[in-house]
């Protein structure tokens, strides 16, 4: 089982890798798909770095793009509150300064940009319940919360005025499922963990019924689903092939390509390739521009030397590539009557009158050896 989880793991990392930089995830639907990380800021997703000293940024265009600085970092890490704003003057720009909220296990309500105080820090973090209220004013204090019994287990409500008790932690995280239910005046839920990488779909939803492993049914992003979760059993993944993706799902489907001239994977086409009539090299990253070259001028082939659409031998021009329908006449021209030119010349200047010389050459070389 330990082997297992290992070689989760690492398919896991594999995967992540093949999709977006180091601290970047990929966002689908955004202007660039692939952002940094919660936490991080950069120009750009291959330009990610850690916000300094338990400062925060929130993923998207507000941390990641060319006029982005450390001033994205302009809140706080939960656990931490804003002490001193973020600097966003150019040329002086800075994080939040964040200071913790003690050894409560406490944390803000809210991930704020403007300064706060210690009594900010008024509910629990994940995992912990509220046993005593902030208290504001002169003698400010942070909540004080205790862990819930279960590993795994959360409160459904993040209280900040009224305590809890553990019988409040009624809920499991994402990636556990409900081994022991939830009862009013009963027992705390219990929670244990489905295997590396799955997901609950239901926790979604606040269920708190009892549940079996069959309830982990949820592959993670890079992964598709080979077999669905059913009794005795949790949702079976597979990592995308190289240059493709999937979203987290619990239905039985395949990965998409990031190349929009690539064919859809299916159970027979598994790899990602340039479609029929398109050559070159597929793209390697979501929303990338498009490899695969649609050579379709009638006078011209694909070129294995530099990647593109290239006019045949003994002609010149610029050939019509890409085009929806295959145009009614070349963009090709045949050099000139006993001229020839190698393939992918663009210029008539490039055709040269060989199929003259060549009979010259061989007179002359003849008429030497007679003398």
């Amino acid at each position: 089982m330990r082997k297992l989880i290992i070689i989760v793991l690492v398919l896991v990392s594999y995967v992540q890798s093949q999709i977006c930089p180091s601290y970047a995830s990929w966002v689908a639907g955004s202007t660039n798909a692939c952002q940094c990380n919660n936490g991080y800021y950069g120009t750009s997703p291959s330009t990610c770095k850690a916000c300094p000293d338990n400062s925060w940024s929130t993923q998207g265009s507000t941390n990641t793009g060319p006029s982005i600085t450390v001033s994205a970092c302009n809140q706080c890490a939960p656990g931490y509150f804003v002490s001193t704003v973020a600097v966003t003057t150019p040329g002086s720009e800075a994080a939040a300064k964040c200071t913790t909220c003690g050894t409560t296990h406490s944390t803000p309500n809210t991930m704020a940009t403007t300064q706060q105080t210690i009594s900010d820090c008024n509910t629990c973090m994940d995992g912990y319940y509220l046993t005593v209220v902030a208290v504001t004013g002169g003698s400010a204090a942070a909540a004080t919360c205790q862990a819930c019994a279960s590993q795994g287990a959360i409160t459904r409500l993040r209280a900040t005025d009224t305590p809890q008790t553990a019988n409040d932690c009624n809920l499991c995280l994402p990636g556990y499922w409900v081994s022991s239910a939830f009862a009013q005046g009963g027992p705390a839920i219990r929670c244990t963990a489905c295997p590396p990488g799955l997901t609950n779909s239901a926790s979604a939803t606040g269920a708190t019924g009892l549940q079996t492993i069959a309830s982990c049914d949820t592959c993670p992003i890079g992964f598709y689903v080979t077999a669905i979760a059913q009794s005795g059993g949790p949702v079976s993944c597979a990592p995308c092939p190289p240059n493709s993706s999937s979203p987290p799902s619990k239905n039985l489907g395949f990965c998409t390509c990031f190349d929009t001239n690539a064919p859809a994977l299916s159970s027979s086409v598994t790899s990602c390739a340039c479609k029929t009539n398109y050559f070159g090299s597929v793209a390697t990253a979501p929303l990338a521009a498009s490899g695969c070259v649609l050579c379709n001028d009638p006078n011209a082939n694909y070129s294995l030397i530099n990647g593109k659409c290239a006019c045949r031998a003994n002609t010149y021009g610029t050939p019509t590539s890409n085009a929806t329908t295959p145009p009614t006449s070349s963009t090709c021209y045949n050099c000139p009557t006993d001229a020839t030119s190698p393939a992918g010349t663009t210029e008539k200047a490039g055709c040269n009158n060989s199929k003259i010389l060549l009979p010259l050459v061989t007179l002359l070389f003849s008429l030497i050896l007679l003398l």
